[in-house]
């Protein structure tokens, strides 16, 4: 069992690019590895922007975004947008 991550630092917001955000990119081998996975990464203020099924693999995949380098809960939403950290 494995997870495959991988992080972008200000890589922009993945609604409309704006800076300061990061991108974090993940598949798993199994949907139970996969959901323990999950749990964390909103422990440390990982927010979903997409989740389900990877096309190319069939394994349970997620994009998750969050402020760079922020330590806090957030919120972001085309009404009330996150400035972003830069």
């Amino acid at each position: 069992m494995a997870i495959q991550s991988h992080i972008t630092r200000q890589a922009g917001h993945p609604w409309d690019g704006r800076p300061g955000f990061d991108i974090l990119e993940v598949v798993s081998d199994t949907q139970d590895e996969f959901d323990a996975f999950d749990k964390k990464a909103g422990l440390k203020f990982w927010n979903v922007w997409i989740k389900g099924v990877d096309s190319a693999s069939g394994k349970p995949a997620a994009v998750y975004y969050k402020p760079s380098g922020i330590q806090r809960p957030w919120r972001d939403s085309p009404e009330h947008p996150h400035p972003g950290c830069t």
